[in-house]
């Protein structure tokens, strides 16, 4: 990768494939990136991991679902993917999360076709070996240490999670990059100072997080946290999001007796009305690269309150721009949502420092950084 700035890159025949095109990081980056693949691409197609969550919009002779259900399927989505990027001359696959590299890596491998791979990697991969079964993690920690050294190019967005890789799956220090989440900061300064969604009138005071409902998200921790401060808070909680566990986390709401004052607001697409009269953003996730909604929460000007669930955490809380608690310690996170709620002056000093730390977040900023990278990659591809 010499001479980045002044290379002629030819466009490419461009895949962007992700797990879900409803919530989660790589949905976002996708959208938020949009602009940038365009720029590289002479033709660019969308493949989606699940076929469950069809969403309409955007160029969609050009969407594909591979319709994964359960691991059964993963050679029916290597197989047609692979056909994929062969019958189309693909030049680039670009791919996001742990399951979806898999596939990308596969395919890209039985098609023959000199693929250029760049993956994200956006949550440390050993914490999140601690969430499930021994023998899983085993089998993934060998899965990992084969594919990503493969990868051209490896984007992560924590300096934790770049070591982890270099250091436990063999990746080289030159192919794994630390870029920034894009988060779009102008214009959701913009739309929060709009009319507020009308449930969000009745519901004033509240506490608000916006996560998929899935493991290692924290869920029971929050609601545990939350029903220790019912009768103590005046605020109700807000949950802005779905997934395989809500059907749970809802049954555990009514056995802690506070499902009266939890609002399940399901999935929404845009979250940043609800933003606007929140008393506190709330995350009790286990492992995170780093939260989108954490940063998009800060440019609405909420203050945050967030488990140690990654490296960034700690310097946010250096910085003055949020409050963190060890993860899984529902007790401590109670005491932080207390003292969140009634200390105006804290509050304001974490909503003036949250916006100077997301500043550093821009959506252009990134895109800047990641098409300088892509132009490396893309150089000399056949």
């Amino acid at each position: 990768m010499q001479g980045l700035g002044k290379m002629e890159v030819k466009k490419a025949n461009v895949v962007f494939l992700v797990s879900s095109l409803r919530g989660g990081g790589s949905a976002h980056d996708f959208f938020m990136l949009s602009p940038v693949l365009l720029k590289h691409a002479k033709n660019r197609y969308l493949f989606s991991l699940s076929g469950l969550d069809k969403r309409q919009g955007g160029d969609k002779e050009k969407i594909f679902f591979l319709d994964w259900r359960s691991w059964l399927d993963y050679p029916y989505a290597v197989i047609r993917l692979a056909r994929f990027i062969l019958r189309n001359r693909i030049n680039l696959v670009y791919s996001t999360s742990r399951c979806v590299n898999l596939v990308s890596y596969a395919a890209c491998r039985l098609s023959g076709r000199p693929v250029r791979m760049v993956m994200e990697e956006i949550t440390q991969p050993r914490l999140r070996y601690s969430l499930e079964s021994s023998f899983s993690g085993w089998i993934w920690q060998i899965l990992m240490a084969k594919f990503y050294p493969k990868a051209d190019l490896v984007f992560c967005n924590s300096e934790s999670t770049r070591e982890e890789l270099i250091r436990w799956y063999g990746c080289s220090k030159e192919r794994v990059k630390l870029v920034k989440n894009p988060i779009p900061v102008s214009d959701i300064e913009r739309r929060v100072k709009g009319p507020s969604d009308g449930r969000t009138q009745a519901y004033r005071p509240y506490f608000i997080t916006a996560n998929r409902i899935v493991r290692g998200k924290g869920y029971e921790e929050l609601l545990t946290a939350y029903a220790l401060i019912r009768e103590k808070s005046k605020c109700r909680l807000m949950i802005a999001g779905d997934g395989p566990l809500f059907g749970r986390i809802k049954k555990l709401a009514v056995r802690l007796g506070i499902l009266e004052d939890v609002l399940f607001l399901g999935w929404v697409d845009d979250v940043v009305p609800f933003y606007k009269d929140a008393t506190a953003f709330i995350t009790a996730s286990y492992c995170e690269g780093l939260s989108n909604s954490l940063l998009e929460a800060m440019a609405a000007g909420v203050p945050v309150v967030s488990t140690r669930s990654t490296s960034w955490i700690e310097d946010f809380e250096k910085k003055g721009a949020c409050i963190s608690v060890p993860v899984g310690d529902s007790a401590a996170l109670s005491k932080a949502m207390i003292m969140i709620a009634s200390d105006e002056t804290l509050r304001r000093r974490l909503i003036d420092n949250g916006f100077k730390v997301v500043a550093g977040f821009r959506e252009e900023e990134s895109a800047a950084e990641r098409d300088l990278l892509l132009k490396g990659v893309l150089e000399d591809f056949a």
